[in-house]
């Protein structure tokens, strides 16, 4: 088949996206579940999963609130990053550690007994 017509297009250019940070899996949702259901005999009060909403910052992905018996203000964060699970101070935003897995980052809360996942 031969072409003897010329046609002209217009080509979008498409943007790349910001990556998107890894995010909590499943599994890391349920280990923080039954880690917060333990931790609650030992001074836990709550612990919340935050998720992005439109308009946040799309570099920040979901992370844990950890929040004692008595305290308005959440005691521990918890996010999942490229290099493991890091642990912060959310009162000043200090890195307490970064964990290769969810399981040892929260046992490094400290809230009871450490409790093994």
């Amino acid at each position: 088949m031969e072409c003897t017509q010329q046609h002209s297009a217009t080509i979008l250019p498409f943007r790349q996206r910001a990556p998107v940070p890894a995010g909590l899996s499943v599994s890391d949702r349920i280990q923080v579940l039954r880690w917060s259901h333990e931790a609650s005999r030992h001074g836990l009060r709550a612990t919340q999963i935050h998720e992005p909403e439109p308009g946040d910052d799309p570099s920040v992905g979901p992370f844990v609130l950890v929040y004692r018996n008595g305290d308005e203000w959440a005691a521990w964060g918890l996010a999942r990053k490229p290099h493991g699970y890091e642990l912060w101070s959310p009162a000043n935003f200090a890195t307490i550690g970064v964990y290769d897995t969810i399981g040892a980052a929260l046992c490094a809360i400290g809230v009871g007994p450490a409790l093994r996942l």
